[in-house]
Protein backbone atom coordinates (compact mmCIF):
# COMPACT_ATOMS: atom_id res chain seq x y z
CA UNK A 1 0.00 0.00 0.00
CA UNK A 2 1.81 3.40 -1.14
CA UNK A 3 0.47 6.19 -0.03
CA UNK A 4 0.09 9.42 -1.92
CA UNK A 5 1.27 13.26 -1.00
CA UNK A 6 -2.13 14.17 -2.00
CA UNK A 7 -3.86 11.36 0.52
CA UNK A 8 -1.44 11.82 3.30
CA UNK A 9 -3.76 14.00 5.40
CA UNK A 10 -7.24 12.08 4.34
CA UNK A 11 -4.79 8.60 5.25
CA UNK A 12 -3.58 10.50 8.62
CA UNK A 13 -6.65 11.40 9.94
CA UNK A 14 -8.78 8.33 9.30
CA UNK A 15 -6.43 5.17 9.72
CA UNK A 16 -3.96 6.52 12.55
CA UNK A 17 -4.20 6.47 16.18
CA UNK A 18 -1.66 8.79 18.32
CA UNK A 19 -0.07 9.12 21.87
CA UNK A 20 1.94 11.86 23.24
CA UNK A 21 2.87 11.96 27.11
CA UNK A 22 2.95 15.82 28.17
CA UNK A 23 6.12 17.06 27.15
CA UNK A 24 6.15 14.81 24.39
CA UNK A 25 5.30 15.90 20.96
CA UNK A 26 3.67 13.97 17.64
CA UNK A 27 3.13 15.29 14.31
CA UNK A 28 3.65 15.40 10.68
CA UNK A 29 6.09 17.73 8.74
CA UNK A 30 6.72 16.68 4.92
CA UNK A 31 7.24 13.59 4.65
CA UNK A 32 7.75 12.61 8.06
CA UNK A 33 5.24 11.38 11.18
CA UNK A 34 8.00 12.36 13.93
CA UNK A 35 7.56 11.46 17.44
CA UNK A 36 9.50 13.71 19.54
CA UNK A 37 10.57 13.61 23.44
CA UNK A 38 11.27 16.53 25.62
CA UNK A 39 14.82 15.96 27.32
CA UNK A 40 15.38 15.17 30.70
CA UNK A 41 11.55 14.20 30.87
CA UNK A 42 10.05 10.85 30.84
CA UNK A 43 7.25 10.45 28.60
CA UNK A 44 6.11 8.03 25.67
CA UNK A 45 4.68 9.19 22.32
CA UNK A 46 3.97 6.85 19.93
CA UNK A 47 1.09 6.46 16.48
CA UNK A 48 -0.38 3.19 14.85
CA UNK A 49 -2.22 2.51 11.94
CA UNK A 50 -5.44 1.08 12.04
CA UNK A 51 -4.87 -0.93 8.92
CA UNK A 52 -3.67 -4.23 9.34
CA UNK A 53 -0.55 -5.84 7.44
CA UNK A 54 0.13 -9.14 6.46
CA UNK A 55 3.04 -11.09 5.05
CA UNK A 56 4.89 -9.52 2.81
CA UNK A 57 8.14 -7.19 1.44
CA UNK A 58 7.75 -3.67 3.06
CA UNK A 59 10.02 -0.62 2.56
CA UNK A 60 10.38 3.23 4.42
CA UNK A 61 12.46 5.23 4.95
CA UNK A 62 13.45 6.63 8.21
CA UNK A 63 15.80 8.08 11.43
CA UNK A 64 16.32 8.91 14.36
CA UNK A 65 17.30 12.40 15.39
CA UNK A 66 19.65 11.10 18.08
CA UNK A 67 21.10 8.32 20.10
CA UNK A 68 21.84 7.30 23.68
CA UNK A 69 21.45 6.65 27.13
CA UNK A 70 17.36 6.41 28.54
CA UNK A 71 15.80 5.70 25.49
CA UNK A 72 13.70 3.48 23.36
CA UNK A 73 13.49 4.55 19.99
CA UNK A 74 11.19 2.34 17.80
CA UNK A 75 11.52 3.22 13.97
CA UNK A 76 8.44 0.73 13.38
CA UNK A 77 7.66 -1.58 11.87
CA UNK A 78 4.50 -3.91 12.70
CA UNK A 79 2.77 -4.57 16.06
CA UNK A 80 -0.31 -6.57 16.65
CA UNK A 81 -2.48 -4.55 19.15
CA UNK A 82 -0.11 -1.63 19.83
CA UNK A 83 1.24 -1.60 23.93
CA UNK A 84 1.29 -5.35 23.72
CA UNK A 85 4.35 -6.02 22.23
CA UNK A 86 4.22 -9.72 23.62
CA UNK A 87 1.17 -10.30 21.40
CA UNK A 88 2.93 -10.19 17.91
CA UNK A 89 5.69 -7.96 16.45
CA UNK A 90 8.65 -6.81 14.07
CA UNK A 91 10.76 -4.33 15.64
CA UNK A 92 13.28 -1.98 14.14
CA UNK A 93 14.40 -0.29 16.99
CA UNK A 94 17.35 1.56 19.13
CA UNK A 95 17.61 1.15 22.70
CA UNK A 96 20.76 3.23 24.82
CA UNK A 97 22.66 3.67 21.32
CA UNK A 98 22.02 0.04 20.48
CA UNK A 99 20.19 -1.10 17.31
CA UNK A 100 17.93 -4.43 17.30
CA UNK A 101 15.75 -6.13 15.45
CA UNK A 102 13.08 -7.95 17.11
CA UNK A 103 9.95 -10.92 16.46
CA UNK A 104 7.55 -11.59 19.00
CA UNK A 105 5.11 -14.40 19.03
CA UNK A 106 2.60 -15.91 21.15
CA UNK A 107 4.51 -14.00 24.49
CA UNK A 108 8.35 -14.92 23.19
CA UNK A 109 10.29 -12.86 21.67
CA UNK A 110 13.58 -13.15 19.51
CA UNK A 111 16.41 -9.67 19.58
CA UNK A 112 19.19 -9.40 17.28
CA UNK A 113 21.53 -6.95 18.13
CA UNK A 114 22.71 -4.82 14.78
CA UNK A 115 26.71 -4.13 14.87
CA UNK A 116 27.65 -1.15 12.50
CA UNK A 117 24.44 0.63 12.43
CA UNK A 118 23.68 4.69 12.30
CA UNK A 119 20.34 5.52 11.96
CA UNK A 120 20.61 9.22 12.49
CA UNK A 121 21.10 9.62 8.88
CA UNK A 122 17.74 8.58 6.67
CA UNK A 123 17.83 5.03 5.92
CA UNK A 124 15.87 2.27 3.43
CA UNK A 125 14.40 -0.07 5.90
CA UNK A 126 12.78 -3.21 3.98
CA UNK A 127 11.41 -5.90 5.87
CA UNK A 128 10.97 -9.90 4.12
CA UNK A 129 7.91 -11.12 6.20
CA UNK A 130 6.40 -14.66 5.30
CA UNK A 131 6.10 -17.49 8.05
CA UNK A 132 8.87 -19.30 8.51
CA UNK A 133 11.38 -16.07 9.04
CA UNK A 134 11.64 -12.02 9.02
CA UNK A 135 14.67 -10.52 7.46
CA UNK A 136 15.77 -6.90 7.30
CA UNK A 137 17.75 -4.60 5.20
CA UNK A 138 19.20 -1.29 5.70
CA UNK A 139 20.23 0.39 2.17
CA UNK A 140 20.39 -2.56 0.63
CA UNK A 141 21.96 -5.02 2.42
CA UNK A 142 20.86 -7.96 4.82
CA UNK A 143 21.66 -7.08 8.79
CA UNK A 144 19.57 -10.11 10.12
CA UNK A 145 17.50 -12.89 9.66
CA UNK A 146 15.14 -14.27 12.17
CA UNK A 147 13.26 -17.57 12.01
CA UNK A 148 11.87 -18.28 15.77
CA UNK A 149 8.84 -16.00 17.18
CA UNK A 150 7.43 -15.07 13.76
CA UNK A 151 4.40 -13.40 13.71
CA UNK A 152 1.61 -15.38 12.00
CA UNK A 153 -1.06 -12.42 11.69
CA UNK A 154 -1.90 -9.24 9.94
CA UNK A 155 -0.42 -6.55 12.38
CA UNK A 156 -0.58 -2.20 12.37
CA UNK A 157 2.26 -0.05 11.23
CA UNK A 158 3.48 1.49 14.44
CA UNK A 159 6.50 3.79 15.63
CA UNK A 160 7.35 5.07 18.91
CA UNK A 161 9.51 7.19 21.40
CA UNK A 162 9.83 5.76 25.04
CA UNK A 163 11.99 7.54 28.12
CA UNK A 164 10.32 5.65 30.86
CA UNK A 165 13.31 4.09 32.49
CA UNK A 166 15.37 5.51 35.81
CA UNK A 167 16.50 8.57 34.35
CA UNK A 168 15.32 10.71 31.77
CA UNK A 169 17.70 11.52 28.64
CA UNK A 170 19.77 14.12 28.35
CA UNK A 171 18.89 14.45 24.75
CA UNK A 172 15.72 14.96 22.77
CA UNK A 173 14.81 11.62 21.37
CA UNK A 174 13.15 11.76 18.01
CA UNK A 175 12.19 9.33 15.31
CA UNK A 176 11.47 10.52 11.76
CA UNK A 177 9.24 7.51 9.78
CA UNK A 178 9.12 8.87 6.44
CA UNK A 179 5.11 8.16 6.17
CA UNK A 180 5.54 8.68 2.19
CA UNK A 181 8.06 6.24 1.17
CA UNK A 182 6.11 3.45 3.00
CA UNK A 183 4.65 0.53 0.59
CA UNK A 184 4.29 -3.23 0.18
CA UNK A 185 6.99 -4.34 -2.21
CA UNK A 186 6.03 -8.16 -2.90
Amino acid sequence: MAIRLDQVKNWLASNIATRADVDALLYYDEPYMVCRGHKEVNHICSWWSLYQFGFGTYEFKGKLGAVGANTIQYLGLFEHHHGWWAEGGIFVWNEDGEYRLTTTWAGLSTTVVLAGQDWTKERTFRVVWDKTKVELYVDGIKVATITTNVPQEPMALFNEVSTFKPSAPAFEPTVYFNLESFKKVA
